[in-house]
């Protein structure tokens, strides 16, 4: 989907490699984590991407409720939220969304339950 939306993207396989990649240097207009992932649970990532790039753009993404753990990695800066399953529109929009620097209008919670 990312690619059909004209992104060039870059795919790590574990919350590992994204913290090594983060730690090389290497930065990102954005970032969607997985919250559930082989290494590292996507909260743990995403505070270490926050300690070597504190304005990294990440957006969370998971198929299973983990309300608190994203909401807590939204008041921490996280810059959106995508439940799965997600349709093309919702991912453009959320990465617009974040990109803009601006919160999501849905809450987290929102749309873990809808």
């Amino acid at each position: 989907m990312l690619f059909r939306l004209g992104y060039d993207v870059s795919q790590l396989s574990n919350g590992n490699d994204c913290v090594r990649t983060y730690e090389s240097g290497e930065r990102f207009d954005f970032v969607i984590l997985d919250m559930m992932m082989p290494g590292m649970k996507g909260k743990e990532v995403f505070s270490r991407i926050r300690r070597h790039d504190i304005d990294a753009c990440v957006i969370a993404a998971s198929g299973y409720s983990m309300k608190e753990d994203v909401q807590d990695m939204m008041s921490e800066g996280c810059a959106g939220f995508l439940a799965k399953p997600f349709s093309m529109k919702r991912l453009d929009e959320v990465i617009l969304r974040a990109l803009a620097g601006r919160r999501p209008t849905s809450s987290p919670e929102s749309d873990l339950h809808g």
